[in-house]
């Protein structure tokens, strides 16, 4: 989560070059978002489903 929530954006998005580029400020976006969604996703579902979970689209 470390990686993916703050080493990952803030190495990427540091250089001004990289944030001229759309599809790379995309692409850094979902990146985030999706290290967003498994950090949460992570905290709450084992205690809410104990053993029954499974990573997925809820």
């Amino acid at each position: 989560m470390v990686a993916m929530n703050f080493i990952f954006p803030f190495l990427i998005l540091m250089n001004s070059d990289y944030k001229r580029v759309p599809w790379f400020v995309v692409m850094a976006g979902i990146v985030i978002l999706a290290g967003h969604y498994i950090d949460i996703f992570n905290m709450i579902m084992p205690a809410t489903v104990g053993d029954q979970w499974y990573i997925g689209i809820p």
